[in-house]
């Protein structure tokens, strides 16, 4: 497959126009191409807007957002020491994660235990959302099939 240059262009019409340019010598074809095409009135094809920046905004209050699971690992016992709870780690909660108690383990029919492995429900998808307060709340957990 050889060299290409595509130019575009708007003609004096205001028409968009998209020449391909192949073969040897691109530059000169150009040269001739560009100086033809301003004697007969054609123009550059106005900048096209740029792209915005893509961002992920933290959901406002109510507002339901996922992420993917990296790991559920074994917290010990609540404070009351009556259940137990774990940590669901990813995205922006890589870090301390969501906690996971074992009424939701049993309402979402989970298979977890303190000794599961923690990379075992690596790929699921958390859904959580933000409390009145902002504290994200843990809302479920779809694994993979």
């Amino acid at each position: 497959m050889g060299n290409s240059l595509t130019v575009r262009a708007k003609s004096p019409a205001g028409f968009p126009l998209e020449i391909t340019l192949t073969g040897e010598n691109l530059v000169k074809q150009f040269e001739k191409l560009e100086s033809w095409m301003t004697g007969h009135g054609y123009t550059p094809p106005e900048p096209s807007p740029a792209p915005a920046p893509a961002q992920t905004p933290a959901p406002a209050p109510g507002v339901v957002d996922t992420f993917i699971v990296e790991s559920i690992e074994y917290g010990g016992k609540t404070m009351n020491g009556k259940s137990d709870f774990w940590r669901v780690k990813g995205g922006s909660f890589r870090k301390h994660g969501l906690s996971l108690y074992d009424d939701m383990v049993a309402m979402w029919g989970l298979d977890l235990g303190y000794d599961t492995p923690a990379d075992k429900f690596r790929g699921a998808v958390a859904t959580y959302s933000k409390t009145a307060e902002g504290k994200p709340r843990l809302m479920g957990i779809k694994v993979k099939p």
